[in-house]
């Protein structure tokens, strides 16, 4: 049977296949091992496609992978039971966020994003922290409105501050990481 590999940039559901060659995999250069998890799209135009999704047990990721794999899939953490198939994550439901990227010149589609079903997209906030957050920021943000269309009402203007440039402590909310 012909395997059709997802190559759209978006946010897909999905299902978790069984692998064909494991669970547990290492890089060809640099043998940093990994968990191999294939997924399979389930809705919409790519409802069947295919992609893999590497979550890399090095020691700077490892800890990420591991709790991503509890939300995701309610993991428990036994690697050694997941490789021996004494567990599965076959048949479980996730959300992947796919974009484009270059590697080695070319283009190619990468999974960005592992996600519990449904996505990972912003969740609404518990209307008591929202309340809590607006208590303590709104009079300021009501003053700078104020100052603003009042210097812009009598022609005033204030210097333009660069994006580098540090206002009250804490960076530009628009600086561009390096």
């Amino acid at each position: 049977m012909s395997k059709t590999y997802l190559n759209t940039v978006g946010s897909f559901e999905c299902v978790v296949d069984p692998p064909d060659a494991g669970w547990i995999a290492e890089s060809k250069e640099k043998q940093t091992p990994y968990v191999r998890i294939p997924i399979r799209v389930t809705e919409g135009p790519c409802k069947g496609h295919i992609a893999v999704v590497n979550l890399w047990l090095s020691n700077g990721a490892f800890d990420n992978t591991i709790k991503r794999m509890a939300e995701v899939f309610q993991f428990d953490g036994d690697l050694a039971a997941l490789h021996l198939g004494k567990q599965t994550l076959a048949g479980k439901p996730c959300n992947i966020e796919t974009e484009m990227e270059t590697y080695e010149g070319k283009d190619r589609l990468k999974v960005k994003w592992l996600n519990p079903p449904g996505g990972g997209g912003a969740q609404p906030m518990d209307e008591a922290k929202v309340a809590s957050i607006l208590l303590s920021l709104n009079a300021k943000a009501k003053a700078i409105a104020k100052a603003t269309n009042t210097a812009a009402k009598s022609g005033a203007t204030a210097p333009r501050k660069s994006f580098e440039q540090v206002v009250d402590g804490d960076p530009s909310p628009f600086d561009v990481p390096s």
